[in-house]
C-alpha cells in the first residue's frame, strides 16, 4: 500500500496531527459527531478529514477500515505509518 499523497505539490509521507487524533478516536470507537466535539470542530469538517484520511491509507471507508484493524499485524502497520515510519511492509 502505498502511503504517499501529494499536499500543495509536495510529498506527504506520514499523517497530520489531526489524521492522527482522528484516526486515535474512530479505532477507541468514538462516531463523528463524539470526535467533532471532542475536537471542537464541525461534523462536516470531520467526515472531510476522513474521507482524506481513508484515502491516504487505502481504505473504502470506516467500516473497511475498522474490519481490517482486527488484525494485529495491520494494527501496527498503521500505528508505524501515523507516526512516520518509513519502513516498508
Amino acid at each position: 500500500m502505498n502511503h504517499i499523497r501529494k499536499v500543495k505539490g509536495e510529498s506527504k509521507t506520514h499523517l497530520t496531527p489531526a489524521e492522527q487524533e482522528i484516526l486515535t478516536y474512530i479505532l477507541c470507537g468514538n462516531n463523528n459527531k463524539m470526535i467533532a466535539e471532542k475536537m471542537g470542530t464541525n461534523i462536516g469538517t470531520i467526515r472531510a478529514q476522513l474521507q482524506g484520511l481513508y484515502r491516504f491509507l487505502g481504505y473504502r471507508n470506516k467500516e473497511h477500515l475498522l474490519q481490517d484493524h482486527l488484525c494485529p499485524i495491520k494494527v501496527q502497520k498503521s500505528i508505524d505509518v501515523m507516526m512516520g515510519d518509513k519502513n516498508e511492509w
